[in-house]
């Protein structure tokens, strides 16, 4: 008896599959790239670039879940060759797998080898594939090897994942995206060689699983999120299964699944549709992305429907609608319009990634969730609204007309209960214009590549970095902690105040996450519309410093261009979206006045990479300049600074018309085209004031 797969759900498939509908579409899809990764023995094709381990579980899924529907595939118009090819190769590529030694199912060569030995990531996704193949393709292995296999998965799955669970739980480290894998790892396992004990085991675990998740949000980032969450999905799934295989009264804590579904609003907000990527093609979906996260991302199709299938207990709920708001359809019905908005396309490339989370796909549940079609209606688009999140992203938007200009930044968080895989990046934002992203963030790539290690680096971030009389660089710290002892906040909200008219006021200090000699490091977004952005930069240090403040521009495709008239202004045009950067002021304390301090320009280069790979030199990494990094630093040290600059952002026919200015009591303002109305600051004794010059509306806010 399969667990994987229960007989209601095999004769929906069969009837679904048969049909013209999305179970059909993603079952086409699934089948023609399992018999494209069985054109030649073994996992790895020759047009593949991963690692066999990287990709065993999708492969062998994939492979198994068209053999066991072989006959609704020869239907649907493969050939009883290509199925009878397929069969074999599932076979033999899973017997092969099977008799590998433990070294190889422990994980690559960069991965630690322990005595007694202990598994790794790619040792829960080697059992996990293996034991795919074994549950929905039982009939394919003889009695023997079926023997061979289960040993395999206790000895070199089983029993590797739970030692690695065990110094984890000990020494309390590690409890992240890691302990989710080596659960899961373990619970497919156990589900396999029917062990109820060890299953018990797990949904015990999963409980501790769950509280790496804030409540609305996820620390480590949001590629990682879905990365935890593919796991902890599935460990639901796979307990909930083997209790109804088999019987057994080993149940899952509902509030388990709550803790992922919580961060649903996060990840809806993140997302900014669909776009043509050059590079890549149309379809691809963009995201607001900080720390180890890709710009191009979207949960995993697999992880979105099982949400959007709400279990047993939520049905009737969510059939009349009145399930929890926090629980229920809203949050369901969010991961149902995400699905059918980011899977319009079931074919698109590439398909060789996905359940390691380096670019999601979907797998043959979805294919299993459609068929059943059981899921919730979709969610409405929620309005334009300034979002604030624990894991310290913020995204503002201050009009509905135009939702997809926004900013974004990384700033106060509360304490974080999961930390890797988070850049030095706090008080780094990201700017978009009507669906461009004209300042960016870096993303990630092969984690042992030097590009990654500056790519984390504050100074490859829009953000402040400072330097002492003694030339000691000062960047940031990043924060450390997880469930068991959470991260303390290094940064904190210092002002939030709303604009008339949707605009709004937000500030940050990090002082914290540089340490000693800085005492403040306050950042002010002073956000009133789409077109006009100030940021005023507030630094207090114990001893004489020089501050840089960068500016992160995206040139990933080579289609962003720039003139830098004078010193203190750059124009910035990318495809049809324009702005222009102002050194507006900068000033430091003399005495009991602050006076104008010098600064100057420097231009310099990043990387920008559009999704992450785990080996080096891929499609997807960033070359050198594929960002171009605008910086303003003072010249001469001070302990007191005031900065400010200027972002007005608008079309390429309009951007020649806005002005910045500076009057002769100080006050900077932002002008629109024509010079009719926009945008004053200024900044004295009494605070900070910000005018709308269209209506004559002030606030003041102390400093």
């Amino acid at each position: 008896m399969s667990i994987l797969i229960t007989q209601e759900e095999h004769a929906a498939v069969v009837s679904a599959v048969a049909g013209r509908g999305r179970a059909a579409e993603f079952f086409s899809a699934l089948a023609d790239r399992a018999l494209r990764a069985a054109s030649r023995p073994g996992i790895v094709q020759s047009d593949d670039t991963m690692e066999w381990r990287h990709i065993v579980w999708e492969r062998l899924s994939d492979a198994a879940f068209t053999v066991r529907f072989a006959e609704a595939a020869v239907a649907a118009g493969r050939t009883t060759t290509e199925l009878e090819t397929l069969t074999t190769w599932l076979h033999d590529t899973t017997i092969e797998i099977t008799r590998y030694d433990r070294d190889e199912w422990i994980g690559p060569w960069f991965r630690a080898r322990k005595d007694p030995p202990e598994g790794q990531l790619e040792t829960a996704h080697v059992g996990l594939g293996v034991a795919t193949a074994l549950d929905l393709c039982p009939d394919l292995f003889s009695a023997s090897e079926t023997e061979e296999i289960r040993e395999a998965l206790r000895d070199k799955c089983q029993v590797l994942c739970r030692a690695w669970l065990d110094t984890r739980l000990a020494d309390r480290t590690h409890i992240n995206n890691w302990f989710m894998v080596l659960l899961s790892g373990y619970s497919i396992a156990s589900a396999m060689l029917g062990d109820t004990d060890a299953i018990r085991r797990a949904a015990e675990d999963a409980r501790i699983a769950a509280t790496v998740y804030n409540t609305d949000s996820y620390g480590e980032s949001l590629q990682y999120w879905n990365y935890a969450t593919i796991h902890l999905a599935h460990i639901i799934d796979v307990i909930a299964r083997y209790a109804g295989a088999n019987g057994s009264a080993v149940t899952v804590d509902p509030a388990i699944e709550n803790s992922y579904l919580a961060c649903l609003p996060w990840i809806d907000v993140s997302i900014l549709g669909l776009h043509d990527v050059p590079g890549w093609g149309s379809g691809y979906a963009e995201s607001i992305n900080f720390g180890d996260s890709s710009h191009m991302f979207r949960p995993s199709g697999d992880v979105l429907l099982q949400i959007a299938s709400p279990p047993a207990r939520d049905a009737a709920d969510a059939d009349a609608g009145t399930a929890d708001a926090g629980t229920g359809p809203s949050l369901r019905g969010i991961a149902r319009r995400l699905f059918e908005t980011l899977y319009a396309d079931p074919k698109l490339e590439p398909v060789d990634r996905q359940t390691f989370g380096f670019f999601n796909t979907f797998g043959y549940r979805s294919v299993v969730y459609l068929a059943l079609d059981r899921l919730v209606e979709p969610a409405p688009v929620a309005p334009a609204e300034h979002r604030f999140f624990e894991s310290g992203v913020a995204v503002l938007r201050p009009t509905s007309e135009h939702a997809d200009s926004a900013l974004a930044f990384h700033g106060a968080h509360a304490e974080l209960m999961a930390t890797s895989h988070r850049h030095e990046d706090l008080l780094s934002f990201q700017l978009f214009f009507r669906g461009e992203r004209v300042f960016t963030d870096p993303g990630h790539c092969c984690y042992r590549l030097a590009t990654q290690r500056f790519s984390k680096s504050t100074a490859a971030h829009s953000t402040l970095s400072f330097e002492t009389e003694s030339g000691r660089i000062v960047g940031q710290n990043t924060v450390t902690g997880n469930a068991f002892v959470p991260a303390p906040p290094i940064a904190r909200t210092t002002r939030r105040r709303d604009l008339p008219g949707g605009g709004i006021i937000v500030g940050c200090d990090a002082a914290p996450a540089y340490g000693k000699p800085v005492s403040r490091a306050e950042r002010i977004f002073v956000y009133p519309d789409e077109h006009s952005l100030f940021i005023v930069d507030l630094v207090e240090a114990a001893e004489p410093v020089t501050v840089t403040a960068r500016f992160v521009v995206n040139n990933r495709d080579n289609r962003m261009t720039y003139n830098h008239p004078a010193w203190d202004r750059t124009v910035i045009r990318r495809n049809d979206a324009a702005a222009k950067l102002f050194h507006l002021s900068a000033a430091s304390r003399a005495g009991t006045e602050f006076r104008s301090h010098d600064a100057r320009f420097e231009l310099s280069w990043g990387y920008q990479h559009d999704v992450y790979h785990p080996q080096p030199n891929q499609h997807g990494q960033g070359r050198e300049g594929s960002t171009v990094v605008f910086s303003y630093a003072t010249v001469g040290a001070a302990k007191t600074y005031r900065l400010v600059h200027g972002i007005a952002m608008d079309d390429l026919g309009h951007i020649r018309s806005w002005h910045f200015r500076t009057h002769d009591d100080g006050t900077l303002v932002i002008e629109p085209p024509a010079g009719k109305g926009g945008w004053a600051l200024k900044l004295d004794d009494l605070g900070m004031h910000v005018s709308n010059l269209s209506d004559g509306t002030h606030v003041t806010e102390a400093l």
